[in-house]
């Protein structure tokens, strides 16, 4: 069942913020959250729409993003974040290899290493420049 969809253009933090918060209200709607998991879903859903916005997107105020939000069942929501970017190879984050945990120490990676954790699945596609999460949430 589509909870939420929609296409924003550009890369405004206010946009950002009232972006999370319509989502947000979206999943409260369908179902209640407890504190923990109200937390768990902003935070993944900040985190992949910032993500899409300044690593896919670079910024440029014409490029779109596009959010998508399912529930795929009664306990498990699905959120799908494309960008128009050229993407990145997302193989090794799949394998749990992140540009985080080098010797670089490498600040990029962090974001998605977080998401992976919360999750209970990550995928990605379009050579990267799309992503869908699944995460479930309690009966």
């Amino acid at each position: 069942m589509l909870l939420f969809k929609k296409e924003i253009v550009g890369a405004n933090p206010q946009m950002v913020r009232g972006l999370v918060r319509e989502i947000m209200e979206c999943i409260e709607s369908w179902h209640h959250l407890e504190e923990e998991e109200d937390y768990e879903f902003r935070l993944i859903i900040n985190e992949l729409i910032v993500n899409g916005i300044v690593h896919g997107n670079k910024c440029f105020d014409d490029k779109v993003l596009t959010v998508i939000v399912h529930a795929l069942d009664d306990n498990t929501i699905s959120i799908c974040i494309r960008d128009q970017g050229g993407g990145f190879n997302y193989r090794e984050i799949e394998r749990g290899i992140f540009p985080c945990d080098s010797f670089l120490l490498l600040e990029r990676g962090r974001g998605l290493k977080i998401v992976q954790s919360i999750c209970d699945d990550i995928k990605f596609s379009k050579n990267g420049s799309w992503i869908s999460v699944k995460k479930s949430i309690k009966s």
